[in-house]
């Protein structure tokens, strides 16, 4: 048997790790360890998530890439802040279909953010932090 000369045709091994639906020591870490802060924060951004949703859904509606993008970089950005891993997963594919311009399955994604949303706020509920 030959050797393979060109490496860069092998399939390249990635560890990729599990999201959470609510990763609570990253959101820790990412407050400091402030318990407080992090409560006061959880409060704020589940308070603001109609209105970032309806902004990402206002974008749609008109077609608007670009402010899919920015409404959908908010939403992933709060969304890091507050340890809901897979919001921010799912606010990212939208913010990347805001960027290139595809919004053809823009709404499948979106249905998928709501519904990551959905199980972030029932973690949230189930541990009593709402």
């Amino acid at each position: 048997m030959g050797k393979l000369s060109d490496h860069s045709t092998l399939p390249t091994r990635t560890k990729q790790r599990t999201l959470l639906v609510f990763n609570r020591p990253a959101a820790l870490k990412r407050m400091d360890q402030d318990e407080d802060l992090l409560d006061l924060y959880l409060v704020s951004f589940v308070k603001g998530i109609e209105a970032r949703l309806a902004e990402v859904n206002c974008a749609l509606d008109r077609g608007d890439a670009e402010a899919l993008e920015m409404a959908a970089h908010a939403l992933k950005g709060g969304a890091a802040m507050a340890g809901a891993e897979r919001v921010s997963e799912a606010a990212s594919r939208l913010e990347r279909m805001g960027q290139i311009g595809d919004l053809a399955e823009a709404r499948t994604a979106l249905a998928q953010l709501g519904l990551e949303m959905e199980y972030f706020l029932a973690e949230l509920s189930q541990l009593s932090l709402i």
